[in-house]
């Protein structure tokens, strides 16, 4: 069910060195279950605002992260894809604060980490990983959080209020960009990070993983962000109570913003029977070619911001 992509094209960072035999091994081990999952495409030109979710079918409640939830090794593979296209994922304080131990990695397996890596670099010939921008009006983020560590550049987008927190007890080592306008729309924010990112920091794929409070005007409410593709995971079997999050948007309310799903792919896992289709829009968003007024960026001088 996979169609012709929108062409948007980007220029690579550097010219990229000859791959390598394992390289190329792990180029081709990603392209193969890519293509099971979603069939052929050109992922150098799917660019723009992705997003991705794992929800409860047909209840459509989003998983709620945590030890009832329904394991799934594809649902991860999934994430570990996505994040591998984005030249920044988006994620919020909340989401942080709830899982210290998170990270960015492609994978918990060190071989699989290094094919995705491998696939990133000779596919969409990008050197460098994905920066990290943290969305959080409060400024409230956990000290030790390993996602922030862990990034090799991490920016956090928050107000004057966020700012003045994060100066007396905020983590180390980050950016800080105060978007002056987040503490009276705060329901802007991200529309406003968004529109930086694509138009100021050079971005061309962002991902944002947030969570269903965050990303439910995406396919909800006029003048949100343009989303330009849904990696949606849908586990079929009984989910427990525990396990249960907020609703997801009806599949009435994506197909409005992105049409029908583009593939869908059924996996027997060992917690149970899975679905995973890509919703694509049909042609990219268009992106403001200025960014918002009234941005201030602090860089750290341990990891500076480049824009």
């Amino acid at each position: 069910m996979s169609g012709p992509e929108d062409a948007v094209g980007g220029s690579p960072e550097s010219a990229p060195a000859k791959p390598s035999v394992r390289e190329r091994e792990g180029c081709d081990t990603i392209e193969r279950r890519v293509a099971a999952l979603y069939g052929g495409t050109s992922w150098h030109a799917s660019s723009g605002l992705l997003h991705v979710a794992s929800i409860a079918w047909p209840s459509r409640r989003v998983i709620a992260i945590g030890p009832a939830a329904p394991p799934s090794e594809t649902d991860r593979f999934v994430l570990g894809f996505a994040r591998a296209r984005a030249d920044v994922v988006v994620t919020t304080g909340a989401i942080l604060r709830a899982e210290p131990e998170l990270t960015h990695a492609y994978a918990e397996e060190s071989g699989l980490a290094a094919a995705f890596a491998a696939w990133r670099r000779v596919t969409l010939e990008r050197e460098r990983p994905p920066r990290v921008v943290v969305l959080s009006a409060s400024g409230g983020l956990p000290r030790d959080s390993r996602a922030l560590r862990g990034a090799a550049e991490c920016l956090v987008w928050t107000g004057r209020a966020g700012a003045r927190r994060l100066a007396q007890d905020g983590p180390s080592g980050v950016a800080i960009a105060i978007d002056e306008a987040l503490d009276l729309e705060p329901q802007q924010s991200l529309a406003r990070l968004l529109r930086w990112l694509f138009a100021e920091a050079g971005a061309e794929t962002v991902l944002l993983e947030a969570g269903a409070t965050t990303t439910s005007a995406l396919y909800s409410r006029a003048g949100a962000p343009e989303v330009d593709e849904l990696l949606l995971s849908g586990f079929e079997g009984p989910l427990r109570s525990e396990a249960e999050g907020p609703p997801f948007a009806s599949a009435a309310a994506v197909e409005r913003v992105l049409g029908a799903p583009r593939s869908e792919a059924h996996v027997d896992e060992p917690s149970g029977p899975w679905r995973f289709q890509r919703y694509r829009r049909g042609a990219r968003a268009i992106r403001h070619s200025e960014g918002p007024s009234g941005i201030r960026i602090s860089s750290s001088s341990s990891n500076p911001w480049r824009v």
